[in-house]
């Protein structure tokens, strides 16, 4: 079968607020050298309105760059968005002096402020703002290689399509994987999701410990329920049972009257009457 990858790399029509928003900024022309240079003079002497009109006269530039970042985890309205921020930061630091077209500087503002949107929300995973752009050459270049070879490049092929090194390339690519929920399932039409792969039955849940507690509390009130009124308290005495520590024999003694002996041979006689109401209690297998 043909590999063949098919990316979106137009403007998507069907958004009436997009489609509305370049409708208008089509209606403004790109500005002449001469209107340029006015205006950023006019600009610099004070006047806001010159800004505003340097902006607008430009939008469109930053429709053509933001299209090219299109399919990197952004909506190309956000992206248009973030390319106008920078095309404003660009008109507010362009030095006319300098002897080129304002354009050629902004390029690289408005790419920037993309760029910067789609490391911070385009992706659960950040990575570093200068791997960017070597992971959208890579990308490019894979889905070049991808269509005229109709198999998937190696990263052998890509490091000497893109001049990098094959280390650089690999690591772009561990990069650019998408991340998956741990709920979504291993393969379409089967039930098993990854939680139930990584889910580690040797470490108990943090709630574990306090289950079998409670657990344990309940069947021992149930064991001491079945006692006499003074077998049981002797044994919650002896254990400290809802206590805040337990008790010797002798003080045990002292509180019911009774020898020490006569209180070891009580608390043994409970014990074995416990185990059998124990053994009783547990379920059948």
């Amino acid at each position: 079968m043909r590999a063949l990858t098919i990316e979106r790399s137009i403007t998507r029509r069907d958004e009436k607020s997009l489609e509305k928003y370049l409708t208008e900024i089509a209606r403004h022309e790109v500005l002449s050298p001469e209107q340029e240079v006015n205006l950023f003079k006019n600009f610099q002497a004070g006047d806001s309105t010159a800004l505003s009109k340097i902006v607008q006269h430009n939008l469109r530039f930053v429709v053509s760059v933001a299209k090219q970042y299109q399919n990197t985890g952004l909506y190309l309205g956000d992206l248009i968005n973030e390319g106008n921020i920078g095309l404003i930061k660009a008109a507010r630091r362009f030095d006319i002096t300098r002897g080129f077209k304002f354009i050629s500087y902004a390029v690289w503002w408005i790419r920037q402020s993309i760029i910067q949107a789609i490391n911070e929300k385009g992706r659960k995973i950040r990575i570093p703002l200068n791997h960017h752009a070597l992971s959208t050459k890579i990308k490019k270049e894979h889905s070049r290689l991808l269509q005229q070879n109709e198999r998937e490049p190696s990263v052998h092929e890509l490091a000497q399509h893109t001049g990098f090194s094959e280390d650089k390339v690999r690591k772009s690519l561990e990069f650019s994987q998408k991340c998956r929920s741990i709920d979504s399932a291993v393969k379409e039409g089967e039930d098993t999701t990854l939680v139930t792969l990584l889910q580690d039955h040797n470490t108990p849940s943090p709630d574990h410990d306090l289950a079998v507690l409670e657990s344990q509390q309940k069947q021992v009130k149930l064991l001491l329920s079945k006692l006499s009124p003074q077998e049981a308290r002797i044994i919650a005495m002896y254990y400290g049972i809802d206590k805040t520590h337990p008790m010797s024999m002798d003080d045990i003694g002292e509180q019911f009257g009774i020898s020490r002996e006569r209180v070891r041979q009580i608390k043994n006689k409970v014990i074995r009457k416990l185990r059998i109401r124990a053994r009783d209690l547990q379920p059948a297998m």
